[in-house]
């Protein structure tokens, strides 16, 4: 018999009486557990929740709550993982309309969404921004420099050498010829 400590983790009062609960800690300490009803009071249940080198944690519950808090669980996560799928379709038919736009349709789009920092932004950046947009790989968008110009200064500094052939090359250097 070893001398592991058991602490009880809930209400103690669904003991069956205060020697069960001294049974049920033996029990534990020497791996001899019986049925929840030759510890408990009827609708009640245990299980050991914590199991360390150094200490046992065993949680004492009536089975109809533990029933009702599983089910809240498994609503939540299935509402979740029906949120996740619903935005992953969002963004995924965003992407393919997106892939469907005319490049001037997307530079026309983003001169709105500068609104009056229309002038800020070269018209030779957003065209090559539309063009490259129509390829579907992920770019971003002169907006986000406008945002923070020295972070995406260092970025792009560091970025550019790494991109011998890329495609997108041209762009980064003209962003940050534009953005120093």
């Amino acid at each position: 018999m070893t001398s592991l400590p058991v602490h009880i983790v809930g209400d103690k009062s669904l003991f069956s009486s205060k020697n069960a609960v001294s049974r049920l800690k033996d029990d534990v300490r020497n791996g001899t557990l019986q049925e929840s009803t030759s510890y408990l009071k009827e609708n009640c249940d245990f299980r050991i929740v914590d199991q360390t080198e150094k200490e046992v944690k065993v949680e004492v519950f009536l089975k109809e709550e533990m029933d009702v808090k599983e089910e809240k669980d498994v609503k939540e996560y299935n509402k979740e993982k029906k949120d996740n799928a619903k935005r992953k379709l969002a963004s995924r038919i965003n992407s393919m309309r997106e892939m469907r736009q005319s490049e001037s349709t997307i530079s026309s789009q983003l001169s709105k969404k500068l609104g009056d920092n229309k002038d800020q932004v070269p018209r030779s950046l957003l065209e090559e921004y539309a063009r490259l947009k129509k390829l579907g790989n992920p770019i971003i968008n002169p907006l986000e420099f406008l945002k923070d110009k020295e972070g995406y200064k260092k970025m792009l500094e560091q970025l550019i050498p790494t991109m011998p052939n890329h495609p997108y090359k041209q762009y980064y250097k003209d962003a940050l010829q534009w953005i120093s």
